[in-house]
């Protein structure tokens, strides 16, 4: 994260005229202690964050009411669709011809009948072949910043708020696999289980192993550490392993790991792990200054070697995911029959 928060202090250093890290503003003295009361500090740092928003992430190119508007056009349009298809078939209207696909029924009125879909007059997003990859960036880095900090602090609200953006990125990149647990996951809480168990599923999605503030873990990373000392048991055991020996120690790990956690914490103990001694000085300073010295905030700055890369958030493929989701409500439907 050393990175995105280089990016958000050299942001605040270039509004505030400075000209390097260890640089003065001019004129006015911005020490927090110097500006007044908690309103006139709030107002201050929120300028500052909304300028880095607004200007460096890109936030003010984001037209929400725009995506709105496509995402009703699209599902208006579905219904539509929906609502002619007999026996598994497409039939028109207006000459009852029948076609298999979507695709097929939609050309056949537009060609036929002169039938206007309104996602016709949707325009393409002017920013989707001029993509600004540092805003793209730090979008993405800024969403894993706020995520990793909602699964420490156990903030069950933020997780499932952060799930509808990762959303977008993994239906960007086709990573099926998360795409689907993300989906799950709004489906359990939203549609299909109850309101306690929702209230439950979300608000224990997390877990403590050590105990202490913001030390939080997510379930399936929980999950994942205990196979991986089940395993070590049971390859421990070995020609003397049975399912019933495996099952014991799996009952039994979790008590006997946190045990050994909080007696080598309490007697300072730890085994090393032989790795190298990671220094305790930052390397935000530097990483600054040389974001300060480079061209890195131009707003016209280009990268030869990463390609045409789409900026989900500006400019997402809503029909390519309304389609996805289609087909996992379809699915879900048919599964729970």
């Amino acid at each position: 994260m050393d990175v995105l928060h280089s990016f958000i202090v050299a942001s605040a250093i270039r509004n505030l005229k400075i000209d390097k890290v260890s640089g003065k503003p001019k004129g006015r003295d911005i020490t927090l202690a110097r500006l007044g009361g908690d309103e006139t500090q709030r107002q201050f740092l929120h300028k500052l964050a909304k300028s880095f928003m607004d200007n460096d992430m890109g936030l003010k190119y984001i037209d929400i009411e725009g995506l709105q508007h496509e995402v009703a056009l699209r599902l208006e349009e579905e219904r539509f669709i929906e609502d002619l298809k007999e026996n598994g078939k497409f039939k028109c209207p207006n000459c009852r011809l029948t076609y298999k696909t979507t695709g097929g029924i939609k050309r056949h009125m537009q060609n036929k009948h002169n039938h206007h879909f309104p996602t016709a007059d949707i325009e393409i997003n002017p920013l989707s072949k001029e993509t600004n990859i540092k805003q793209a960036f730090l979008k993405a880095s800024m969403l894993l910043l706020d995520l990793s900090d909602a699964y420490a602090m156990g903030d069950g609200d933020r997780i499932f708020n952060n799930i509808k953006f990762e959303l977008l990125i993994h239906a960007d990149s086709s990573h099926t696999k998360y795409r689907l647990w993300l989906w799950r996951m709004l489906a359990y809480n939203y549609a299909i289980l109850s309101e306690r168990a929702a209230y439950e599923y979300k608000w224990n999605c997390v877990v403590n192993l050590t105990g202490g503030l913001g030390r939080n873990i997510p379930n399936d990373n929980m999950v994942e550490i205990f196979v991986h000392y089940l395993k070590d048991k049971m390859r421990a055991m070995g020609a003397n392993v049975t399912f019933k020996a495996a099952r014991v120690a799996a009952l039994a790990l979790q008590s006997e790991v946190v045990i050994k956690e909080n007696l080598q914490r309490a007697s300072d103990s730890r085994k090393k792990s032989g790795r190298r001694t990671i220094g305790n000085k930052s390397d935000v300073p530097d990483i600054t200054q040389q974001l300060l010295n480079s061209a890195m905030f131009k707003d016209d700055i280009k990268f030869s070697g990463l390609g045409n890369i789409r900026d989900p958030f500006v400019d997402p493929e809503i029909n390519k995911i309304l389609k996805w989701l289609d087909k996992q409500r379809d699915r879900a439907s048919i599964e729970m029959q």
